[in-house]
């Protein structure tokens, strides 16, 4: 029972102190010195604490707009092994409606795209995904209309009426009112 505790404490310490110096490897370099001198294995505890650890380190790379890092790290922790793939896929998707939410919102629709096309790689039904797509590419169908040569407009609204083909919004859209 004090064991458990002890190491409880000793993985609380170590995210703590990599959330204080805004460093998460210092957490995940004390969280494996612990496994190098066989205090523990990785167990429940070891994982919740590595599992916090990421979480936390990804909440402050998107309150800083570090988007690229929290992908870095989301994926070094895919190919170490430790965490679930299903908890790391939630952090990416979290990542990535954030950032393209973002994106949206400053008209950078293609890269909102794709990005969410990345992301729905790894999780192609998450709903949110792919209504917060749809909703990309309807905005940037309306952007072009007023920014671009009908031949692209066209492209856009036929690539999203491929992806799209029961989604009456999309078979809608025929470029048609498209000036020329």
């Amino acid at each position: 029972q004090n064991k458990r505790a002890m190491l409880n404490n000793t993985y609380l310490a170590a995210v703590h102190a990599a959330e204080k110096a805004d460093n998460y490897q210092i957490g995940y370099d004390a969280l494996d010195l612990s496994l190098n001198y066989g205090v523990t294995q990785k167990n429940g505890e070891y994982i919740r604490f590595r599992l916090m650890l990421t979480n936390n380190s990804v909440v402050k790379f998107l309150d800083a707009q570090k988007f690229d890092e929290a992908r870095k790290l989301i994926f070094s922790e895919m190919d170490a092994g430790v965490l679930s793939q299903s908890d790391l896929l939630k952090l990416y998707r979290s990542v990535t409606v954030k950032e393209c939410n973002l994106l949206y919102n400053q008209k950078e629709y293609k890269q909102a795209i794709e990005k969410t096309l990345d992301c729905l790689e790894y999780m192609p039904k998450d709903k949110v995904l792919v209504s917060n797509l749809k909703v990309y590419y309807m905005g940037y169908v309306d952007y072009l209309k007023t920014n671009a040569k009908p031949s692209e407009i066209k492209a856009v609204i036929a690539e999203a009426q491929k992806r799209y083909t029961n989604e009456k919004a999309f078979q809608d859209l025929t470029g048609e009112s498209i000036p020329y």
